[in-house]
């Protein structure tokens, strides 16, 4: 009987592996760290299973125990240390985490540098600054601040105005004492950035001045850009055209006009070069500064004209009216200089209009 109930017990069972493609992916995920130490609890909870198992056997009234749990594969290569910085992080407290984080690293200030590193960085930055051959005649050659690539790099309006030779100079030799201002972050949530206050820096550029500042700023969009960049091209277009229209020196507050306004309207919404387009552009312009022009010689003009008027009438020498002056005077005496105040009149034809601003 004994013998018969031997031979019905059920046959071993086989060893269960994961099955799950889920878990199979977190667990190759996990660092070589977080892997030893699960393959930790796992010998710890297969010592268990062999325990019970041996309990079993002796009492086979006691439960019996499952199969071992298989150990998790640990490759052979180490943890990088940023993995492994970050797997501590995990099993810190939130406040000793930040205090880590402020410690290592990329995120530690320049403040609590070693000495020995700082030191290191300027030797590198004086080895970068290599000495350059001029001979009679030669000049420096342009160069553009990084605060300058700041700008363009963050689409920020840059004006023609920073790219004179002084102004050149004066961002490369005093950039630490230059004023900035913080600009509106691209990402919701990173912190504003500082760059330059171009605002400083707003003027009005006489023709020749104008001239070398625009190709300054096409060799810079050149260096920051590319020579045979899209946008590089793009800017030879725009100048190349506006130093091209008819009587440029003449029209040039209309040919600075454009400029100011297709560069800013650019930096907003970059569109294509069209001939035509800017030709209108220029021509607007013209015709606004010739009604601008008018209106300040009217306003001017008129406010000359209510002058005289006023310095006319009332004492102080005024002669008294008289309608039949030989000349055929207009009624007014003559002022404190001792000459009539209004042109001569018209011997009484009210038809002859006088012209109070020519007066």
């Amino acid at each position: 009987m004994t013998n018969t109930r031997r031979s019905r017990s059920p046959p071993p069972r086989q060893q269960k592996t994961h099955i799950s493609v889920a878990v199979i992916a977190a667990l190759k995920a996990l660092s070589g760290d977080a892997k030893r130490r699960k393959n930790t609890q796992i010998l710890d909870r297969n010592a268990e299973r062999n325990f019970q198992r041996t309990l079993h056997a002796s009492q086979p009234s006691l439960a019996d125990a499952s199969d071992d749990e298989s150990l998790i594969t640990v490759s052979d290569v180490a943890d990088s240390p940023a993995t492994t910085f970050w797997n501590t992080i995990h099993h810190l407290s939130p406040k000793s985490a930040k205090t880590l984080i402020r410690g290592w690293g990329p995120f530690s200030s320049r403040e609590k540098r070693p000495r020995e590193e700082e030191s290191e960085e300027r030797s590198a930055a004086k080895r970068i600054r290599e000495e350059i051959v001029l001979h009679p005649g030669m000049s420096l050659p342009v160069s553009f601040h990084p605060l300058l690539h700041e700008l363009h790099s963050f689409g920020v309006y840059i004006p023609l105005s920073l790219f004179t030779p002084s102004n050149l100079e004066l961002i490369t030799s005093s950039a630490v004492t230059l004023v900035t201002r913080k600009l509106n972050p691209l990402v919701q949530g990173h912190k504003h950035l500082d760059v330059l206050d171009t605002a400083a820096f707003e003027s009005t550029l006489p023709h020749g001045e104008w001239l070398r500042a625009s190709r300054n700023y096409v060799l810079f969009i050149e260096t920051a850009a590319g020579l045979d960049s899209h946008e590089a091209r793009r800017w030879h277009q725009h100048f190349g055209h506006l130093d091209s229209v008819e009587d440029g020196v003449t029209h040039h507050p209309a040919v600075l006009a454009t400029d100011i306004r297709l560069r800013k309207r650019y930096s907003t919404t970059p569109f294509q070069f069209d001939a035509a387009f800017y030709a209108h552009e220029f021509d607007s312009a013209k015709h606004t500064l010739a009604l601008k022009n008018l209106d300040e010689k009217w306003n001017s003009s008129t406010s000359s004209g209510h002058g005289r008027v006023s310095g006319a009438g009332g004492s102080g020498g005024a002669g008294p009216s008289n309608s039949n002056n030989s000349n055929g005077g207009g009624g007014a005496g003559a002022g404190r200089s001792g000459t009539p105040p209004f042109q001569q009149g018209n011997g009484g034809d009210a038809s002859a209009a006088a012209c109070l601003i020519c007066a």
